[in-house]
């Protein structure tokens, strides 16, 4: 989005290399996004790709709420993408130029709620979070069937929750069951192979699409990436669905919101979830994307659990820990002097709180205590990434567990008041 002053009209002047013709395959394109007429949100997909080509010109109005463009990838490698920009400039600034702009909408707690779903109420574990090992034994036995059984096991669970406690985050390798997973592999790598996607090919927006459970989600200046429609998978009974889709759709619409997952989370972390949302998610190599943004913000605590599914074995994860191909998610803190700081990304550090990283691998849940004021964004994926990043991305909101102190100076004031 353009729209900032009086700009009226941004142009690009493109000077790469002569000689070395551009195409295609090369990316680089300036995209154009057209908008929906009632909202004046742009559609997810770009209608106008420009290449730009030696000595080319192109230009454009700056409309608020209209004019939308982004930078396609450069695919190409040590193929210079060398252009000039500007804009002319009015006497005045376009009408409704700042109730219009991206950043007021980025802004906006309203289109903030149009992008994600309702929360919902999540059933009671029943019992006092007091007595850990209450109902242990059949927690284990339903979880048994999805969870690898390390994190079943009631010693493990109480480091897990210490780390948690202690960090504000803790990262599970190897979550789901081996059997499940590889299954799982297997048909995410045939998906990628058939949209021919990751490893530099070039990716088309349709990649992924020809699934109709599964559809774009935007808008493209906070977000871009598949979402199945995992309520519909379990409405048709699975019988339409391919493995992969049933297997998400039963993990984001029936364990996610279990009674004795939510058990789970309880022993795993130490607060009570009472609500929550989940969906399934699809960032596809060299197109998707998530955007930190203000009108993202909560005002209380989240519980966030992510379970990942990136290509596993060795050269890969080593492209995903170097991050330069992307797909990580980053928490991210809001710099108390601008409204739309981005830069600092989450790390460990004694004196900015524990702010962290999140890295894709295969097969992984993160947990994650979000304070209110903090924001979250997964990096664009580049095309040179080893596959698609498959997630299901859930949010609870959750109430405290009473710590041991205060159970003892709760028996303590009830024997109180008995005498």
């Amino acid at each position: 989005d353009d729209v900032i002053s009086t700009r009226c009209v941004s142009y690009i002047i493109y000077i790469p290399d002569p000689e070395e013709e551009w195409n295609v395959n090369d990316g680089g394109a300036l995209e154009l996004y057209p908008v929906d007429e009632e909202s004046l949100i742009p559609l997810v997909e770009p209608t106008v790709q420009i290449l730009p080509k030696f000595n080319r010109m192109a230009f454009f109005t700056v409309q608020p709420g209209r004019s939308y463009h982004s930078v396609q990838e450069v695919y190409a490698d040590g193929k210079p993408r060398i252009s000039i920009s500007g804009w002319f400039h009015a006497k005045t600034p376009p009408k409704d130029a700042e109730k219009h702009s991206s950043l007021a909408q980025l802004l906006a707690e309203s289109q903030n709620e149009q992008v994600n779903m309702q929360f919902k109420t999540l059933p009671s574990v029943e019992s006092d979070c007091e007595d850990e090992n209450d109902d242990q034994s059949q927690m284990v036995a339903y979880l048994s069937e999805w969870i690898n059984p390390v994190y079943l096991d009631r010693t493990n669970l109480k480091q897990i929750q210490q780390q948690f406690i202690d960090k504000s985050f803790i990262e599970l390798r190897d979550f789901l069951k081996a059997e499940l997973a590889e299954k799982l592999q297997k048909q995410f790598r045939k998906r990628d192979q058939t949209d021919q996607l990751g490893y530099n090919q070039v990716p088309k927006y349709s990649a992924g699409l020809e699934n109709e459970l599964w559809k774009a989600k935007g808008p493209p200046h906070m977000q871009r990436f598949l979402e199945m429609d995992s309520a519909g998978v379990l409405r048709g009974g699975g019988r339409d669905a391919e493995y992969d889709d049933l297997m998400l759709a039963k993990i984001s619409e029936e364990l996610f919101v279990s009674k004795l997952f939510v058990k789970w989370l309880r022993f795993a972390t130490g607060v009570e979830p009472i609500e929550g949302r989940a969906e399934v998610r699809r960032f596809r190599p060299g197109l998707d994307y998530t955007v930190a943004h203000v009108g993202g913000i909560t005002k209380e605590m989240r519980l966030d659990v992510t379970l990942v599914f990136v290509e596993g074995g060795q050269q890969a994860e080593d492209w995903w820990d170097d991050g330069e191909v992307g797909g990580f998610e980053c928490y991210i803190e809001q710099d108390e002097e601008s409204e739309m700081e981005a830069s600092a990304i989450y790390r460990e550090d004694e004196d900015d709180g524990p702010l962290v990283t999140l890295t894709p691998s295969f097969n992984s849940l993160s947990l994650v205590c979000r304070d209110e004021g903090v924001l979250r964004f997964v990096k664009y994926i580049a095309a040179a990434a080893p596959s698609s990043r498959w997630d299901i991305s859930a949010e609870y909101k959750f109430q405290s567990c009473p710590t041991d102190d205060e159970r003892e100076n709760d028996d303590g004031k009830d024997k109180e008041t008995n005498a």
